[in-house]
């Protein structure tokens, strides 16, 4: 490849970057190398970046952009947080509550 003028990991965050099998390598590590042979900038995306890249934005390493809103000013999605101790309690012994069991069963049930 030659004049490459932007490196872009998108979902920087994801752990399928990371090779499990030899040799090992991290997508991101190969993209910053390259960017650096070809004097490119390289830009990580993520809505939520992982650990390490944000305390390198933090501590200057790597540059911050923020996005101040959703795009298209889209609303959030709506979520809900089911304590599984009372599932446990109630006889759930399963990994999923009875609410996304049922979600679950009626998402595929949909096809």
């Amino acid at each position: 490849m030659q004049n490459v003028g932007l490196i872009i990991v998108d979902e920087e965050h994801e752990g399928s970057y990371q090779s499990e099998s030899v040799p090992r390598y991290h997508a991101l590590d190969v993209a910053a190398y390259r960017a650096k042979q070809f004097g490119s900038p390289l830009l990580l995306g993520s809505a939520t970046p992982s650990l390490l890249s944000y305390y390198r934005a933090l501590s200057g390493r790597y540059a911050l952009l923020e996005l101040p809103g959703r795009v298209q000013n889209r609303p959030l999605p709506v979520v809900e947080v089911i304590d599984m101790r009372q599932e446990f309690q109630a006889g759930n012994n399963g990994i999923f509550s009875g609410k996304l069991a049922q979600y679950l069963g009626e998402c595929l049930d949909r096809g």
